[in-house]
């Protein structure tokens, strides 16, 4: 806003200081300018009311109401100035800015022109004009307007930062260095100086200067939310993600309506490879100042069925994007019958060849009829696309079957296209473009003909095109992209910097190299050597910033490897018969490739390759040794030699191979994954993690990195985090059947078990007969005692793998679940066959036979339980002879126990056998047990688990001691009567003319199935005839349910306050009349005791209360009452309740 007057004002006759309007408007003016607002409206309004003629005065009213925030007021003041002066400048300066802000360009420039006509010689109004032709596009005219300004103010700084912004805009770097620093020596500390000098050095690849300025323009102005996103595409830049990620965010977080901040968090969004939220924010570009959307006259096309409508897609951006992303053309004509699409002139006798177009135009050309549209870019986030759902199916572009203007370019030599520069008037072609000196040096490769596909290009470059015997300068044929691709699809391969050439040749299935800055585009995305956008791509990277130098040396390196036309027909013949499976017929002409050009190390390893899959591994060797000889510095040799060493076992030399492959590639993924594997195989589990997250990082897709970390945090424990890890994987893989079934049992681990069963379920949906799947399914559904679901999911694979070891052992366990007892010992024979060093094999069919009373056979297999990988079955006592029925006179045996306390105490019975059989026996026990157990008829001393053993001569498991004795039903050892050991009654029980009965309803947890315990609320029915008994509470610790229950019943005492160990429940149960009791070790303890015991089983019990009986020899004074149906609780108790009643009766 301009504050000066004209230097003599019109019409000022009186010189009364009261009355003199000038020295009024003066006045007023000084007072506007020291923040007076009040004094310098009176001043001004008296003026006008001596002389509203004057243009002064109009002047200083329209800076009064802007201060004031009236722009409307001060529009109109001015519009009286200069109709009262048209020669006043500094009004049409102040109405230019204000009809600016409107968005009233061409009247601004209107006054501005107004404005220099009258005063040519007024630095700011040439700046304010140059700032809106800036605005404009227009940046030709506003270079000569800011030029005019420095002329005649050549210390101006806006005019040099503006003019610097204006060149950068047109690529003229040095340019724009030069008046950018012009106005950093005239306004050193100025913030938007800072933020263009940033720019320019951004643009020339210093980005650590770049991120320094922007660093310093926001110390300046730290509320600038611009100055936050410059600095964050800066650190992306230099690859510093992190950070930029925060500085994006911390932008939008000052300001969420700024559009580069979001645009440009898109773009590193999709650099990392985060496609879901990145094409998102990639839709800010639209408003941004670098993007103008068009057809904006109709719908919006969002990506649902649209049968009966026109859609029309536009091209955007570059040559490039348009044939990368009308790889989505197809999938847009599955949605319409009728797809228009207006593409590049250049493109379209080339996009013609896109199948299920009904129209290809151009901009230029009249758009036909449509109802809705859509922009190219916008259909990867309208497809939803991810990593791994991008269409790479190639070619998706064809050359017109019409013939072309081409060069014929029959030749024996690999034939190579070249493209080193792009389109001059690109934003970051000083970054992407390679100067040609840089890229001549290709040329001295002689093994090849070199074919230019630039279209333009200097005269040194024409010259050495021209003296080279092995090269053909094709620009001249490439009048489009359709004749350009005819070219193409004649070359083996084309070299080319990221430009539409690339593009192209990816798009046509042509192997394409393409070289890239080091801050290269999203598109490229991270530290990968391949493109998931084009397969036939590989990526050469600078590496570090402009290092064209370091390229071009990898480049040719590779291209010295590249196989003649002889050797690639021999090759092309030999991966024929591989994939028919005639390695014989391979191998020969992989040899005869190797021959033609035997000093091409890609054809060793190929060769090598089919050798290791013929198992002829010294020669593989010899191969890879050979390459690496002929080229030590290739880490493909290395990496070859290091998984050929692996696939041998040898881990530790392929270690060394891994390394020196990754210090000569160290950016490579699938060196670090392989060099991980190693460590795992070596149990070096922090090297293995380290390397499978930098693999991980380095190719974001990598899901079996994932895989392996969740791997080995599953070895250690870490379920949550393996969790996650096979999340990821799935994730980028959704068919990773592995990752799925890991993740299942992950989730299993943790006890989620409705998520793990989702997981298999989901892999069955796919593959109904997958082994993991089936098999873990199954495992699901015999936990939640389900095992009929169970058996016909087993039944499923078995379909399909008959010799599924897993599939046999669960379908087994299942049938055992539904007690078909006879079914289930064949399966298990039938697994046996299978693996028959497997232990689980005799150990399950054990307790099958035990169950169907097959007893003999029973115990032999049960001693598998010792080989199965179970802690409860881990070996003890190793150091001391098994017995195994020598005689036992003048020996001390050690009866040690095993498993639970139940079994202790059933089996504790054998001790008076082996005494009498002249043993001095010793018992280890379980802690609690001590007392109990010395009460054993000719036990010499027991000892608690975790006390020192006494010497003996041998020892014998207790569960082992009914093979000992070869157990049958009729011969188990039962003592006096039932009873084998002895307690004395408890004092705490007062006598009562009501029969005595001590309850116990649950067990603990011991299983996976446990289904062996009473639900609480049932207590109540149990206890139905609580009038005709005297109950007695034998449960430790009852849940808070059970007590509300127990506290509710008058006729029941609690007693778990008088339990301290088996001896004390032990006296208890001795002052009991009878007990009744669920599966657990009170019900051994009692028949131990020879009290009268009622048992309740579940359907399916356990093995010990073998099949259909309603007694046990195991306790003769015992009952069982057992499920007639799974899980069916209520029904036993109502038979126990009958039968209580039944005996208050008698």
């Amino acid at each position: 806003m301009a504050i000066k007057t004209c230097p003599e004002p019109a019409g000022l006759g009186s010189t009364s200081h009261l009355t003199d309007p000038a020295a009024l408007v003066l006045q007023g003016l000084k007072h506007i300018k020291n923040g007076l607002l009040e004094p310098a409206h009176m001043c001004l309004k008296q003026a006008l009311e001596i002389a509203p003629e004057i243009p002064d005065i109009h002047f200083g009213l329209g800076l009064f109401a802007e201060e004031m925030g009236d722009s409307n007021l001060a529009r109109q003041h001015y519009l009286q100035a200069v109709q009262h002066d048209p020669s006043h400048a500094q009004a049409r300066i102040n109405l230019g800015l204000l009809l600016k802000q409107t968005g009233a360009l061409d009247q601004a420039e209107e006054q501005f022109r107004h404005a220099i006509d009258s005063d040519p010689n007024l630095p700011e109004v040439h700046v304010n004009l140059a700032n809106l032709l800036q605005r404009s596009g227009r940046t030709i005219e506003a270079e000569e307007a800011y030029r005019r300004a420095l002329a005649i103010e050549p210390v101006l700084p806006e005019a040099h930062r503006n003019l610097s912004s204006v060149l950068l805009w047109q690529n003229r770097l040095a340019e724009a260095l030069q008046f950018a620093l012009k106005a950093q020596q005239f306004d050193p500390d100025h913030a938007t100086t800072y933020n263009t000098i940033g720019a320019i050095y951004k643009a020339t690849q210093q980005s650590d200067k770049a991120v320094d300025c922007f660093r310093k323009a926001i110390d300046a102005e730290p509320d600038n939310a611009g100055y936050y996103a410059n600095l964050a595409g800066a650190l992306v830049d230099a690859r510093q993600l992190n950070e930029a990620h925060e500085q994006y965010c911390r932008a939008i977080d000052m300001d969420d309506e700024l559009p580069d901040a979001h645009y440009g968090l898109g773009m590193l969004q999709l650099l990392e490879g985060n496609f879901s939220n990145g094409w998102e924010n990639y839709m800010w570009r639209w408003r941004t100042v670098q993007q103008q959307k068009r057809h904006q006259d109709k719908p919006e096309w969002d990506g649902k069925p649209a049968p009966n409508r026109t859609i029309l897609v536009h091209c955007e951006q570059g040559l490039g994007d348009s044939i990368q992303f009308a790889r989505y053309l197809p999938s847009v004509t599955q949605h319409s019958n009728k797809v228009i699409l207006e593409c590049p002139p250049e493109a379209q006798r080339l996009f013609k060849s896109i199948p299920g177009l009904a129209n290809v135009v151009t901009p230029t050309d009249t758009t036909p009829d449509y109802d809705i549209q859509v922009a190219l870019l916008d259909l990867p986030r309208i497809f939803g696309t991810t990593i791994n759902s991008i269409p790479s199916e190639v070619p998706y572009l064809r050359a017109p079957m019409e013939k072309q203007n081409v060069p014929d370019l029959s030749n024996e030599k690999l034939k190579v296209g070249l493209a080193w520069a792009g389109n001059p008037n690109h934003r970051n072609d000083a970054i992407r473009s390679m100067q040609w000196p840089d890229f001549q040096t290709l040329l001295e490769t002689d093994s090849v003909h070199f074919v230019s596909l630039q279209i333009e290009h200097s005269d040194a470059a024409s010259i050495t095109l021209g003296q080279v015997a092995h090269a053909t300068n094709a620009a001249p044929y490439c009048t489009d992209l359709a004749a350009t691709a005819a070219i193409i699809n004649q070359l083996d391969l084309v070299i080319a910097v990221d430009t539409a050439m690339a593009h192209l040749a990816g798009a046509l299935g042509k192997p394409i190299w393409l070289l890239l800055p080091f801050a290269s585009e999203w598109r490229w995305l991270v530290d990968r050597d391949d493109s998931p956008w084009y397969p036939t791509m590989r990526l050469f990277r600078q590496p570090r910033p402009g290092d064209w130098t370091g390229v071009i040396v990898n480049v040719t390196a590779a291209l010295r490897q590249q196989p003649s036309p002889t050797a690639s027909r021999y090759m092309a013949n030999a991966i024929e018969y591989q994939q028919q499976g005639l390695l014989d017929q391979a191998i020969e002409q992989f040899h005869l490739a190797s021959e033609a050009d035997p000093k091409n190390t890609t054809l060793i390893r190929l060769l090598a390759r089919a050798l290791h899959e013929y198992d002829q591994v010294d020669q593989a060797r010899a191969c890879l040794d050979r390459a690496i000889k002929l080229q030590p510095e290739d880490p493909e040799n290395h990496h070859d030699l290091g998984l050929l060493l692996s696939e041998l076992d040898q881990a530790e030399e392929a270690l060394a191979h891994y390394h020196r492959a990754i210090e000569l590639q160290p950016n490579c993924a699938d060196f670090q994954f392989n060099r991980g594997n190693a460590h795992y195989a070596l149990g070096q589990m922090a090297d293995a993690r380290h390397d499978y997250e930098h693999a991980a990082k380095l190719d974001p897709s990598l899901a079996p990195a994932h895989f392996n970390l969740g791997q080995i945090a599953q070895d250690e424990g870490d379920y949550l985090t393996s969790a996650q890890a096979y999340k990821n994987a799935i994730d980028l893989d959704a068919n990773y059947t592995d990752a799925m079934v890991n993740l299942g049992l992950t989730l299993r681990k943790l006890k989620e078990t409705e998520l793990a069963e989702e997981c298999f379920w989901h892999i069955l949906q796919r593959q109904p007969r997958q082994p993991m799947a089936g098999v873990n399914m199954a495992k699901l559904q015999l936990e939640r005692d389900d095992p009929e679901a169970a058996e016909t999911t087993c039944r499923s694979v078995i379909e399909q793998h008959p010799r599924n070891p897993e599939t046999l052992l669960n379908l087994g366990v299942a049938l055992q679940a539904q007690n078909r007892l006879e079914e289930a010992i064949t399966v298990f024979n039938e697994y046996i066959d299978v693996e028959p060093q497997n232990p689980n094999g005799p150990f399950n069919l054990a307790i099958a036979e035990l169950a169907a009373g097959r007893w003999s056979d029973g115990w032999q297999h049960y001693e598998a339980r010792w080989q199965i990988d179970n802690s409860l079955f881990a070996p003890r006592h190793p150091n001391i002879p098994r017995w195994t029925g020598e005689t036992l006179t003048g020996k001390t045996l050690l009866l040690f126990c095993e498993q639970g306390f139940g079994d202790t105490l059933q089996f504790c019975r054998y001790a008076p056998l082996l005494a009498r059989a002249g043993a001095r026996i010793v018992i280890e026990c379980q802690p609690g047990l001590r007392t109990l157990l010395k009460t054993l008829p000719g036990v010499a001393q027991v000892f608690e688990l975790g006390e020192t053993v006494p010497p003996a001569d041998l020892a014998l498991p207790m569960m082992s001691a009914p093979l000992a004795f070869d157990t049958s039903p009729e011969t188990v050892p039962n003592g006096n009567n039932g009873c084998y050991l002895s307690a004395d009654p408890s004092d705490v029980i007062s006598d009562s003319e009501l029969p005595k009965i001590g309850i116990v309803w649950a067990g603990r947890s011991r299983s996976w199935a446990n289904n062996r315990s009473l639900p609480a609320e049932l207590l109540t029915d149990l206890l139905s005839t609580r009038g005709d008994f005297a109950w007695f509470n034998l449960q430790m610790d009852p849940s808070d349910k059970a007590r509300i229950i127990i506290d509710s019943i008058d006729c029941i005492t609690d007693l778990s306050p008088h339990i301290s160990d088996f001896a004390s429940t032990a006296r208890l149960i001795e002052s009991m009349d009878q007990i009744i009791t669920v599966d657990t070790a009170v019900a051994h303890l009692a028949g131990a005791l020879g009290k009268p015991t009622w048992i309740l089983l579940p359907f399916a019990a356990d093995w010990r209360w073998l099949l259909g009986r309603d007694n046990t020899p195991w306790y003769p004074n015992t009952r069982l009452f057992r499920q007639q149906n799974r899980g069916d609780w209520p029904e036993l108790i109502g038979r126990v309740a009958t039968e209580l009643h039944r005996l208050v009766k008698r």
